[in-house]
């Protein structure tokens, strides 16, 4: 027959010696007592995670612990906070900060992950300013100057690379990041509308409000269109006016050269002075990084 107050005093001394993974405040002998069962909850799901069978830098409850706090009122809630964990699990914050990645983006990941993409200041010597003005955001972003980038180059320059790199690095400092090709952004978009779905609004709310915004291959797009062109200008538009956000472009056009690509969509007044706009966010940020020029 199971002793129930024995069973109930072992688990109060369980709770006493971890209770400071269990609580962010001083708890009294009565409020354990009054969130007893709260408590056995929130350490069961502590142990799960911390158990010696489960060392492998990977979190059992999602990402996301529990905690009792205490508000300034006195009053006790239970709250959530990133399990320790993710700080070595860098697959896990990686993909915890890159909110959206378009599908080509997605299988171009997964061609490369077995690989360390990060940005390799040697293994690029030919694009050094391109690089070290990524590297100087990186450094100090939250005081960084530059709102734009825009990177011209060739097929196969390695500039999608670069940005897939720079995407990883920005992600593991925590920053949220957007990563589009031009062509599945349309294509997305316009499967979006279509069908009536709220995926065009979200994605252009995400757009303008990440820390980091890529956009990549412009120009690209298989069906151009006034309404592409025109999410794209209110886009960088709105961007352009905050603080702390960086977009970054890039195309095997020139811009003198996209400027005409975009200029045969239509009439559309946004269409016509979306290049002017990129030109704008950039200001002198442009790079050519096509094997027959460096920078």
């Amino acid at each position: 027959m199971i002793d129930y107050e024995k069973q109930r005093a072992a688990n109060k001394r369980m709770i006493k010696e971890n209770i400071s993974n269990l609580c962010d405040f001083k708890i009294t002998e009565e409020e354990l007592e009054a969130n007893f069962l709260e408590l056995m909850r929130l350490y069961k799901l502590w142990k799960n995670c911390n158990d010696e069978s489960n060392l492998n830098n990977e979190c059992s409850n999602g990402g996301y612990h529990l905690i009792l706090s205490k508000d300034a009122q006195g009053n006790i809630y239970t709250r959530s906070f990133k399990c320790p964990k993710l700080a070595n699990n860098i697959e896990f914050v990686i993909n915890n900060n890159i909110y959206y990645k378009t599908p080509d983006i997605v299988n171009e990941y997964q061609r490369l992950r077995k690989e360390e993409i990060w940005i390799d200041k040697t293994k690029y010597n030919k694009r050094t300013s391109f690089v070290n003005t990524l590297l100087n955001i990186k450094k100090d972003f939250d005081h960084n100057a530059v709102k734009g980038v825009y990177v011209q180059g060739e097929s196969n320059s390695g500039k999608s690379y670069i940005l897939m790199a720079f995407c990883n690095e920005m992600a593991l400092l925590g920053k949220s990041v957007i990563f589009v090709t031009a062509n599945s952004l349309d294509l997305e978009i316009r499967k979006s509308l279509g069908e009536g779905t709220s995926f065009a609004n979200d994605i252009v709310e995400q757009m303008i409000a990440c820390d980091i915004l890529i956009i990549d291959e412009l120009g690209n797009e298989q069906f151009r269109s006034n309404t592409h062109s025109s999410i794209l200008y209110n886009v960088i538009n709105y961007r352009n006016s905050f603080k702390n956000k960086v977009t970054v472009l890039s195309s095997k056009y020139t811009l003198k050269d996209l400027n005409k690509v975009y200029s045969n969509y239509g009439k559309n007044e946004n269409v016509t002075q979306f290049v002017n706009k990129i030109e704008k966010l950039v200001d002198k940020n442009i790079f050519n990084i096509s094997p027959t020029k460096t920078n």
